[in-house]
């Protein structure tokens, strides 16, 4: 059987963030390193644990002890922190601006529906959308 490789504390916290589902460029935030540092050094810990990716690297560092075994960290009703995959759900719900991405006002805009003439060729549609709601021609 293989020798489990050593791996430093910061090494940990980044597999740790990267089993959270955290992007690299949101490691960097947490980290205060850039994506490019954050990359690189998630390179060599795969190199260490001889794994191709993130998500392979997660999996042999549960199975051999390195990270706590997987459980529900959030519950349903929890705001995530911004950065995460499903992070981009809450940002496509909420009204108010979020801190962390620096963005002010509605991160997203509210849903429109349109109505597309089915006589138009597709390359016209553009040009003869209109609303639902209100009818009028954008």
């Amino acid at each position: 059987m293989p020798e489990i490789p050593q791996l430093t504390d910061h090494q940990l916290t980044l597999l740790d963030l990267l089993a959270d589902g955290l992007t690299r460029a949101a490691i960097g935030l947490k980290t205060n390193r850039t994506t490019g540092a954050v990359t690189q050094e998630l390179s060599r810990v795969f190199a260490l644990l001889r794994v191709p990716s993130g998500p392979a690297a997660v999996a042999y560092a549960r199975d051999h002890g390195l990270l706590p075994p997987r459980g529900p960290r959030y519950g349903p009703n929890d705001v995530l922190p911004c950065g995460t995959d499903t992070a981009r759900r809450r940002h496509q719900t909420r009204t108010e601006g979020c801190e962390v991405c620096r963005v002010e006002g509605p991160i997203a805009p509210p849903v429109r529906l349109y109505a597309v003439p089915t006589r138009v060729p597709a390359r016209y549609r553009r040009r003869r959308i209109t609303t639902i709601a209100t009818g009028d021609a954008l």
